[in-house]
Order: structure tokens, then C-alpha cells, then sequence
């Protein structure tokens, strides 16, 4: 009798590879856990850590564009839960500015 068919098997592999890397680089405590919670719940359905990992905004306003175009697409994120996902993923994989430069202008 099989319990679990690969495809399901690949699915939960890859999820809790997913949460891991993101609590791994996020350091996900306080406010970054709750961060990592949905982006857990409501990303890793669908896509990879390295679909994720692989995106460097120098502004939270580019993370914000991704994350309203996949809630139009229909992932599970509430109006609460957006600004809490997107300061995770900025604070997680955004671009730093380099020691001693201006930070980025916000137009």
C-alpha cells in the first residue's frame, strides 16, 4: 500500500525546504516569524525557495508589486497580512545599500 505518491512526497520536500531557507537567511524572529509564516502558507504552494530567493529589490515598493500581482493570481494573502510579507521578504532578500551610501529615493 503506498501513503504518499512522489509528487506529494516532492511537494512536502520542497515546502519545508522553502521554510527553511527563509528562517535560515531571515532569521525569522518577532516580526520577521509572522513574515515567514505567510510566506510559507501562502508562496510555497507554488513556488520554490529559489523562485523567492532569487529576487534583490532595492526598494520594498518592488516586492509589493510581486506579492499584489500574485494575490490578483489568487494567492491566499489577506489586506493585513500584505505590509507583514512584504517588510519579511525586503528585509530578507532586498538589496542592502553599500557601507556609507545614501539609501535609494523613494519616487
Amino acid at each position: 500500500m503506498k501513503l504518499v505518491s512522489g509528487k506529494t512526497t516532492l511537494w512536502l520536500a520542497m515546502t519545508f525546504l522553502s521554510v527553511a531557507v527563509a528562517l535560515g537567511q531571515g532569521g525569522a524572529t518577532g516580526g520577521n516569524a509572522a513574515g515567514a509564516a505567510i510566506l510559507q502558507r501562502a508562496c510555497s504552494g507554488c513556488h520554490g525557495a529559489d523562485a523567492i530567493a532569487n529576487h534583490h529589490f532595492e526598494t520594498a515598493d518592488g516586492y509589493r508589486d510581486i506579492v499584489t500581482t500574485m494575490i490578483d493570481a489568487g494567492a491566499p494573502v489577506t489586506p493585513q497580512e500584505l505590509p507583514v510579507l512584504v517588510d519579511y521578504l525586503f528585509t530578507t532578500y532586498g538589496k542592502k545599500p553599500a557601507a556609507g551610501a545614501a539609501p535609494p529615493s523613494k519616487k
